[in-house]
């Protein structure tokens, strides 16, 4: 196995709606996954995701008896695993950083409310990341939560049915950012996401691909993929591009 400084490049993808898709069957998915074993032999690869090492395998049908051949960034950057090792110093400080106060998220809350909007409802995601249900957030909405909320160490992120608070500190971006300071300085890093949460990491690659979605990264290349055949037909790119 390659583990080590002879890799020159460096496959930096989320799962769900980038990699993985609805109209994809179980062994379809299985096929995805022997195939980046197949490529963690020359090519240093990052699965860069929402889900905890659990669920991805289960995701997969896989017992992980290859999970030294990846680097994992789980739970929107909450847990890095870089070759079957968990980075317990990010460990350690993603547990540091405290969840938004009751206060914080009852502000959140009046704001919406009071500017008009219908708030449908709002979850927890995990510690760093709460979800609220908003029809349509327009810029002047988050710029006005953003000014009244005043914590450098939140962020907000929005798309056309959510506002997203997240940590400025801990989230796939940063994950990405830290692992990179370990792993060798010469890797061209290639990216794959769906979501306004994926351009935190996107934005760290060289080169990068979004899913069914918009971007103004400018490193960073709209792909529909909506089919079975759209799919397979990105996949061979993607290892065209790999392999040059």
């Amino acid at each position: 196995m390659n583990i080590g400084g002879n890799k020159t490049k460096c496959l930096v993808t989320d799962l769900d709606g980038t990699l993985i898709h609805d109209f994809l069957t179980s062994e379809e998915i299985k096929q995805i996954y022997d195939k980046l074993v197949e490529l963690s032999e020359n090519i240093e690869i990052i699965i860069n995701t929402a889900r905890n090492l659990d669920s991805v395998a289960d995701l997969f049908h896989t017992s992980f008896k290859h999970l030294e051949r990846f680097c994992f960034i789980t739970r929107f950057g909450e847990k890095i695993i870089m070759h079957g090792k968990e980075l317990v110093d990010w460990s350690r400080f993603s547990d540091s950083i405290l969840s938004p106060t009751n206060n914080q998220i009852s502000l959140i809350k009046n704001i919406i409310l009071e500017s008009g909007y219908d708030l449908k409802r709002y979850n927890f995601i995990n510690k760093f990341y709460i979800n609220f249900k908003v029809n349509k957030p327009s810029l002047e909405l988050i710029n006005k939560i953003n000014t009244e909320l005043a914590d450098e160490n939140l962020e907000l992120c929005y798309n056309q049915n959510n506002i997203k608070l997240i940590s400025s500190k801990v989230n796939k971006g940063c994950a990405l950012k830290y692992l990179q300071n370990i792993l060798p300085k010469n890797l061209e890093y290639i990216g794959m996401g769906n979501g306004t949460l994926d351009n935190h990491f996107l934005k760290f690659c060289h080169k990068s691909y979004l899913i069914n979605g918009n971007n103004s990264l400018n490193n960073c290349t709209f792909v529909p993929i909506r089919n079975r055949e759209e799919h397979k037909r990105f996949m061979n790119l993607l290892l065209e591009i790999l392999d040059r």
